[in-house]
């Protein structure tokens, strides 16, 4: 396996080492070495990062739901340099891993009873996770107008670019506590089609994305 170069940016793709596809939830842990200090970025349909690395050497932890732990070593070269560096690697499949990927599926249909563009009530539903918490919203195709949808766990808020009908928008938390969440999906409209300044309903589909123990 060739070294890795030194840089500050890090982008790094990570792939099944039997079927070549993305890895869809994970999570980087970069350790400093000989310091009790680490960061933690998510692994997101087979990416982590662009994640930026002080001058210091990391021992890096790839793991994912599933999968056998991936071990690297990364040398950061901190904020003074512009160098970037894009890392390939793939993770084995592990029968006897004790995690696996679980993904539920939320119809949502909401009739605002606020005047204005921001929809009140927010749609709230719990997840239970391991770690991993992701979510992809699709907007109705049914749409007359779009949207904006604020995504929130446990009050931590991720907004939306305008969704067109039929568009979706990705987030991922992870990681999170082991344990129960609140999610939290909010809509806003915008003027257009046939919203005149006061978004009535919307409507749409989350898919959670989460980790649980194998049973």
């Amino acid at each position: 396996m060739a070294a890795i170069p030194p840089s500050f940016w890090f982008t790094i793709y990570v792939n099944d080492c039997k079927t070549g596809a993305p890895i869809r939830a994970g999570v980087g842990v970069f350790q400093i070495q000989h310091l009790a200090a680490a960061a933690v970025a998510p692994l997101a349909n087979g990416v982590i990062g662009p994640v930026g690395l002080g001058d210091y050497n990391f021992i890096t932890e790839i793991s994912a739901p599933g999968y056998r732990t991936a071990h690297r070593v990364l040398h950061g070269l901190g904020i003074t340099s512009p160098t970037s560096e894009a890392v390939t690697l793939c993770l084995h499949p592990d029968r006897d891993s004790p995690e696996m990927l679980v993904d539920t599926t939320y119809p949502i249909a909401v009739t605002c009873t606020s005047i204005g563009e921001t929809c009140d009530p927010t749609f709230t539903t719990s997840i239970t996770s391991e770690g991993i918490a992701q979510f992809q919203f699709t907007a109705s195709p049914s749409h007359c107008s779009d949207i904006q949808v604020a995504i929130g766990v446990d009050g931590s808020i991720f907004t939306s670019d305008p969704l067109a009908p039929g568009q979706s928008t990705f987030v991922s938390f992870t990681p999170v506590a082991a344990g129960p969440h609140v999610v939290t999906v909010q809509a806003t409209g915008i003027p257009g089609g046939c919203n005149t300044g006061t978004l009535s309903s919307w409507s749409g589909t989350l898919v959670a994305t989460t980790s649980a123990p194998v049973s």
